[in-house]
Parts: structure tokens; C-alpha cells; sequence
């Protein structure tokens, strides 16, 4: 849900920034930067476990999540949704092998 309500919100946001030829980089931000920072999340939770490597997601998903949310200008909102799509990848891989999913 996160990555494709942007695609119907691209011409409000690009209105508000009054930067709207920008406006397509605000959701292919996210996808770039979830889809190169999903195969990191299964040596992360070689490393820190499944629960390590899940929090290192929720708190990059949250913060940019924040970041967002309080962004003043089209650029920040950009590096923000990187933030956020960085935490996304290791939320789309660690629900699927989560322990309580496979009971």
C-alpha cells in the first residue's frame, strides 16, 4: 500500500512543491531503493537474527516515515521515501519468514 498510494497522489504532491516534473521520483524512490535493500535484509538477519533485522527495518521504515512527513521541499521528500523504501525491503522480506506465519 505504502508504494502505490503515492502513484495517486504524484500530481497533488508535485501541486503542493510546485514542482510537479519531480513529482514521478517520489514513489520510484521507494521501489529503487526497496528492491536493492531486500536481498541485504537475509544477511542482516544472518547476522542479527530475524528480530534484529526486523527492528533495523521498522525503525528506517518509521524514520522515514517522519521525515515525510515534516519534508519542505520536493528533494527532501525524495531522500525521505529512500529512507523509508530502505526499511520497506526488510518489512516485505521478514513477514514472510516470521516465525508466527508459518504455524
Amino acid at each position: 500500500m505504502n508504494a502505490t498510494i503515492v502513484a495517486t497522489l504524484q500530481q497533488p504532491i508535485g501541486d503542493y512543491f510546485e514542482q510537479s516534473h519531480k513529482a514521478s521520483y517520489v514513489g520510484t524512490s521507494y521501489l529503487l531503493s526497496a528492491c536493492c535493500f531486500t536481498p541485504l535484509y537475509g544477511r542482516l538477519s544472518d547476522i542479527f537474527r530475524r528480530k534484529g533485522a526486523m527492528l533495523l527495518a521498522l525503525v528506517l521504515f518509521i524514520t522515514g516515515t517522519f521525515l515525510c512527513a515534516i519534508a519542505t521541499s520536493m528533494e527532501a521528500l525524495i531522500g525521505a521515501r529512500v529512507i523509508t523504501g530502505m526499511g520497506g525491503g526488510g518489512l516485505s522480506t521478514g513477514t514472510i519468514n516470521w516465525p508466527a506465519c508459518s504455524q
